[in-house]
Parts: structure tokens; sequence; C-alpha cells
């Protein structure tokens, strides 16, 4: 399997790959003492891993969707309450000039 993975792989990917494999080992010397039983370590915490960023993606999107559609609701709400302040400053000018004109009939 070893030579599988190493064989199209220029110098430079195979120190990388050994280097990898080594910390690896190192880091997880009480699961394996085996290259092989820690490669498959390996890519099952790769999998592991990977399986939990899609999750985690996942989550962050519907997150995002969520906020989105709060701002939408929010910019939908902003622009109800603008309109409405329009209409109250369009009648208290009305209601000023009616005053005003009562003010001075008299």
């Amino acid at each position: 399997m070893k030579d599988i993975m190493l064989r199209k792989l220029d110098s430079a990917g195979k120190s990388l790959v050994r280097s990898t494999i080594q910390k690896y080992m190192a880091e997880n010397s009480h699961v394996s003492t085996s290259v092989s039983t820690s490669i498959e370590n390996m890519i099952i915490d790769y999998h592991n891993n990977l399986t939990t960023h899609k999750l985690e993606m996942k989550r962050a999107k519907e997150e995002i969707s969520n906020l989105s559609n709060t701002l939408k609701d929010t910019r939908i709400l902003l622009a109800s309450l603008q309109g409405k302040q329009n209409n109250f400053v369009d009648s208290l000018k009305m209601l000023k000039e009616a005053i005003n004109d009562l003010c001075n009939d008299e």
C-alpha cells in the first residue's frame, strides 16, 4: 500500500508524506506503533474531521440563511416604520398649519 501511495509522488511529496506519518505516529503513539495502522487511523481521523467540517459548514450556511431572512424582515419593518414616520411628520405639518391659520384668523 505504501508503494502505491508513494509511487506517483516526487521526492518532496514523499518527504511530506513521511513527515506527516511520523508526526501523526508521534502524536498518537498510544494508539498504535504500526505504520499501516497509523495510516488507517490517520485516514479515519481525516474522514471524521471532514464529516465534522461538513456539519459545521451546513450549520453555518443555515445560520447565514436565517440571518439573511432576519435582515430582509428588518429592512421591510424599517421601510414600514419610515413610511409611518413620514405620514406622522406630514400630519404634524398640517396640524401646525391649521393651528397657525386659526391663530391668524383671530
